[in-house]
């Protein structure tokens, strides 16, 4: 099976996926390989999180997810590289890999800032917490200062397996 990341998810590209996603789950059995190739700005964290749950319940019932930059996998999609199932992560000769932190953009009154920034606070702990955990410990430094990674450094960085 083949799926292909949206150029930036929002909520209604990111439901097609997964609904695409479900029904070749559907049509699959256990221990084939649903392959994902991404070439994306990435964009809603939430549409994203929810692409990498879906992710972890399919590795969970036995899938193996083979993660494939492209060209490019900038922020959101960044992570959903690093949840494909470790030794299936790759990046081609010359895509590169965009991390950042979380960002908002204020055009709120103080309380509801407050409590956007709250959000923004637990979301980036979220993303720390899951890129440890698909990478390496020195990706969350990366992260917190932004920065564009080649193929090669990505590799160093264990965001990808190998490059193809």
């Amino acid at each position: 099976m083949e799926l292909y990341l949206p150029d930036e998810l929002n909520a209604e590209n990111a439901n097609t996926f997964l609904k695409d996603f479900t029904a070749n789950l559907d049509a699959s059995k256990d221990g084939d390989t649903i392959t994902i190739y991404i070439n994306s700005l990435g964009g809603d964290v939430y549409s994203a999180l929810g692409i990498i749950d879906m992710m972890h319940i399919a590795k969970k019932c036995g899938y193996i997810i083979q993660t494939i930059n492209i060209g490019l996998a900038a922020s959101m999609a960044a992570l959903i590289l690093m949840a494909g199932t470790k030794g299936y992560r790759k990046g081609t000769t010359h895509s590169t890999v965009f991390v950042h932190p979380v960002s908002y953009e204020a055009k709120e009154e103080l309380p509801r800032i407050r409590t956007e920034y709250n959000e923004l606070e637990r979301i980036q702990k979220v993303i720390l917490d899951l890129t440890a955990t698909y990478s390496d410990e020195k990706v969350k430094k990366l992260i917190n200062k932004s920065g564009y990674l080649n193929s090669q450094e990505a590799l160093q960085y264990n965001i990808i397996d190998k490059i193809i």
